[in-house]
């Protein structure tokens, strides 16, 4: 059995690396919160071109982003629903169908997805979208 690196942190362990074409992974072992980290995943997403970060229409990316921890004080201004302490409870992003009848059959089968994991769904939040902002294949 090979003897492990001495670089293993943590969990986070050297002998795990291998490549992963067009991901890229920024984190602080240490789990302060730190600008620098944000700056170094905004370099890291400027060198996601190859992957497609970019597509056909230049205006209209494949989602390549960051995540960060739960924007806590942001959620709780513009949704009218109680949340729990910040850290109780998490947040998925969901791009549904915009008929109306197909989207409720998906928001129900969330739910019920959901409270199958002994969860529960506190809301459903539209996010704000400028069409004139967007690429011609977003707005289609």
């Amino acid at each position: 059995m090979p003897a492990r690196p001495s670089g293993r942190i943590g969990l986070y362990d050297p002998t795990y690396e291998h490549d992963a074409c067009g991901v890229a992974m920024v984190a602080k072992l240490d789990g302060e919160p730190s600008h620098e980290t944000v700056q170094r995943a905004i370099l890291a997403l400027e060198n996601l071109e190859h992957r497609g970060a970019a597509g056909a229409d230049p205006n209209t990316g494949d989602g390549a982003g960051m995540l960060l921890q739960l924007p806590d004080e942001f959620l709780r201004s513009v949704l009218d629903e109680d949340l729990p302490p910040p850290g109780a409870y998490g947040v998925c992003m969901c791009f549904l169908p915009r008929e109306p009848e197909r989207r409720a059959e998906l928001e129900r089968l969330l739910n019920d997805t959901v409270e199958a994991e002994g969860q529960r769904v506190i809301g459903w939040r539209d996010v704000p979208v400028d069409k004139d902002y967007v690429g011609i294949t977003a707005n289609l």
